[in-house]
C-alpha cells in the first residue's frame, strides 16, 4: 500500500472508535463473543471434570447446547476406552499447567463418535485451579487416515501372495525341475500368471490412485455415451449362455473424461459378467430430465445380500466367496472414478435375482 494510504488508515479521528462505544466492550461480553463466535469447542471444567462453561461451537459440533453440558461431567462423554488417556492429560495439566489432549473420541448426541484434537490450559482463579479445554473435530481426518493405512496394509497382502507363488515356483524351478520340461513348463506358466495378478493389481493401484488424486484436474469435454457402451458390451467375456444387450439414445452424452469413464463402466460390466452364468446383461444410458443422464449396468447374476451390498464399494472387498480373481478393487475404482466426475453410484442387489448398477452423471451438449 502506499504511504499515502498507510497515513490515512493511521490517521486519528475525533471521538471515541467504533470499537471503543461498542457495548460489547462492556464487562466481558467481548470476550463471551470471540468465544462464542470460534468453530473450536471451548470449555472450562473444575478439578472433578464438572463443565463450568461450553463455547456455543459445541451444539453445531455435537448437539449439545451449552446449557445441557453446563454442570455434567465430561468423562461421560469420553468414549470408554479413552479416559484414561484424557484422565493423564488433565493430570499432567494440573501439575504442569498446559497439556497436549492426544486425539480422542466423544460422543455425539444421536450417538455416533466424533474424534476431537486440543489441549488444556490451568486457569487460577484466586482460589482454585480451573482447567480450560480447547478441541478441534478431527473426526474426517482421523478416517482418512485410517483409510490409508487400511488401504497400505491390504495392498501389501495383495501384492505379497502372488511374490510368494512366484519365490515358490523359482525355488522348485532352481532344485531341478527346470531339467524336466513338462514340470519346467507348468512352473513358467505359474510365473507367467502371477506376473499377470501383478501387473493388473499394479494398473488398478495407479488407476486409483489417480481418480483420487486432486492435484491432477480431469480434462471434463462431452462422452457420447452410445459408442462407449457398444466398445464395453463387446470386450466384455460373457459365458456363452449369457446374452450383452445395448439400449442407448444415439444423441446421449455426459460431460467426463472418457478414460476415467470408460474405467468405471468396463470394471462394472466386468463384475457383471463374472457373477453372471446365464441369462444377460444389459447396458443402458438415459436422460433424466434434470441434466443428468442414467448409466445402468443390470446383470442377471447371483445377486448380494444387504450386507454384503453395503460394503460392494470398499477397497480389497470380495463379495462372498466370489472373489475369483479379483482383488476387490473393481467397485471401489468405480465409486472413485464416479466422484471425481461430479456423478453418484447406486447399487441394488438380490441374491439370485441380480444386480443393477446405477450411475447418473452431468449430461452434456454434443
Amino acid at each position: 500500500m502506499p504511504n499515502g494510504g498507510a497515513a490515512v488508515m493511521m490517521r486519528s479521528h475525533p471521538g471515541r472508535s467504533n470499537l471503543q462505544r461498542s457495548s460489547v466492550l462492556n464487562g466481558g461480553d467481548f470476550h463471551r463473543l470471540v468465544v462464542d463466535n470460534i468453530t473450536e469447542l471451548v470449555a472450562l471444567v473444575d478439578h472433578q471434570g464438572n463443565v463450568l462453561y461450553a463455547s456455543a461451537a459445541h451444539e453445531q459440533k455435537l448437539g449439545y447446547t451449552p446449557e445441557e453440558l453446563i454442570g455434567g461431567a465430561l468423562a461421560s462423554l469420553i468414549h470408554p476406552d479413552d479416559l484414561d488417556q484424557v484422565g493423564d492429560a488433565f493430570a499432567q495439566c494440573a501439575t504442569d499447567g498446559r497439556a497436549a489432549l492426544a486425539e480422542f473420541r466423544i460422543r455425539h448426541r444421536d450417538g455416533h463418535w466424533l474424534v476431537l484434537d486440543g489441549g488444556l490450559t490451568a486457569i487460577d482463579d484466586g482460589e482454585t485451579r480451573l482447567l480450560l479445554v480447547t478441541a478441534s473435530d478431527v473426526t474426517e481426518r482421523a478416517r482418512r487416515e485410517r483409510a490409508e493405512r487400511e488401504f497400505v496394509a491390504n495392498a501389501a497382502h495383495e501384492l505379497l501372495t502372488p511374490l510368494a507363488a512366484m519365490n515358490a515356483a523359482i525355488d522348485v524351478l532352481q532344485c531341478g525341475a527346470k531339467e524336466i520340461p513338462a514340470e519346467r513348463d507348468a512352473f513358467l506358466d505359474d510365473l507367467e500368471r502371477e506376473v499377470d495378478r501383478l501387473g493388473r493389481l499394479s494398473h488398478a493401484l495407479l488407476v486409483l490412485a489417480r481418480v483420487q488424486a486432486t492435484a491432477e484436474p480431469l480434462r471434463l469435454q462431452p462422452v457420447e455415451l452410445c459408442p462407449l457402451l457398444h466398445e464395453v458390451a463387446a470386450s466384455l467375456r460373457a459365458g456363452t449362455e449369457v446374452a450383452v444387450e445395448v439400449v442407448c439414445d444415439e444423441s446421449v452424452a455426459v460431460l467426463g473424461e472418457r478414460d476415467v469413464l470408460e474405467r468405471a463402466l468396463t470394471n462394472v460390466a466386468e463384475n457383471a459378467a463374472a457373477h453372471t452364468a446365464r441369462g444377460r446383461i444389459l447396458l443402458a444410458a438415459r436422460r433424466t430430465g434434470k441434466g443428468r443422464v442414467a448409466i445402468e449396468v443390470r446383470d442377471t447374476g447371483s445377486g448380494m445380500p444387504p450386507d454384503e451390498r453395503e460394503r460392494a464399494f470398499e477397497r480389497f472387498y470380495r463379495v462372498g466367496a466370489r472373489g475369483g480373481e479379483g482383488f476387490g478393487l473393481g467397485l471401489a475404482i468405480v465409486r472413485e472414478a464416479v466422484r471425481v466426475l461430479n456423478g453418484t453410484v447406486e447399487i441394488d442387489s438380490e441374491p439370485g435375482l441380480g444386480t443393477s448398477v446405477r450411475l447418473a452423471l452431468p449430461e452434456a451438449v454434443v
